[in-house]
């Protein structure tokens, strides 16, 4: 099922993304606007409604997978009942992106028990010690972004230590300033390497798998979703790409082997030159 944008036609996405809060200051910024306040229980369960059972048609498509991000599940544990009811609607996954309070006191609360997965951004040590206690009771995606010259050691060792289900290693987004490839190349290879010997399951977004070298195998695809906050809501809401994030591939993409496997890269840094001419492999 194909929805044609400015950019063209695309996959209609089975995957809704609902930002919650207003406030989330652990996301991973992708150029998504600011909402000017939270979203309600019953606004977050109609734009649940709307996508999973409303879409359902001869020219929709449906969505089966449900982001809840921007939840802090101290403040927002009546979400629970609503992820309840999302389930009766036909989502078959749902996922917290998790924000405020510390990781290791979510792990009993209902509506961190009430979903399959959990996603929390970690930037220190600390942080990701503070998995620990939250991994025994959910699947938990540590999110690393690629700053600076790369993952800190005693980052990574922090992580191998906790051992969460996947450590992700994205690349920034614009508007945020992202570093060129070959300034993180050392720091990135060293912390894929360490934390997939240690068992950790590892995957690098963002980067274009020609730029990767020996690394890409550990690529990962950033998947589509559509994309609700206080002022995209139902019909309004945005499609993640390329609404909210552009990629963009050379002319020579067309002719390599792993097109189906790779986003290409952030039209915005292309531009910039942050990464090698993109080369067919």
């Amino acid at each position: 099922m194909l929805r044609w944008t400015p950019s063209g036609a695309v996959a209609a996405p089975t995957v809704l993304q609902v930002r919650v809060e207003r406030r989330y200051s652990d996301r991973v910024r992708a150029g998504a606007p600011t909402p000017s306040r939270s979203l309600s229980d019953e606004e977050v369960a109609s734009n649940i409604h709307y996508f999973a059972v409303e879409q359902r048609g001869p020219r929709t498509r449906p969505a089966q997978s449900l982001v809840l991000s921007g939840v802090d599940p101290a403040v927002r544990a009546s979400l629970a009942e609503v992820v309840e009811r999302a389930r009766g609607w036909g989502m078959e996954r749902v996922i917290l992106h998790l924000t405020g309070g510390e990781p290791d006191r979510w792990a009993d609360l209902p509506l961190v028990r009430a979903v399959d997965a959990v996603a929390v951004t970690v930037r220190r040590p600390e942080e990701a010690h503070a998995l620990s206690g939250l991994s025994e009771h959910a699947r938990v995606s540590a999110v690393v972004l690629l700053e600076g010259e790369g993952p800190a050691p005693a980052l990574v060792d922090a992580l191998a230590v906790a051992r969460p289900a996947r450590v992700v290693l994205t690349w920034p987004f614009p508007p945020v300033e992202a570093p060129p490839v070959w300034a993180i190349a050392e720091r990135l290879s060293a912390a894929a390497w360490a934390l997939h010997q240690r068992g950790v399951a590892v995957g690098i977004k963002g980067i274009p798998l020609c730029a990767l070298g020996e690394l890409a195998g550990f690529a990962a695809r950033s998947g589509n979703r559509w994309y609700v906050d206080a002022e995209h809501q139902r019909e309004e809401a945005l499609m993640f790409f390329p609404d909210v994030v552009r990629f963009s591939r050379s002319e020579e993409c067309r002719f390599c082997r792993a097109e189906p496997h790779c986003d290409g890269a952030p039209e915005r840094w292309l531009r910039r030159g942050l990464l090698p001419a993109l080369r067919a492999r």
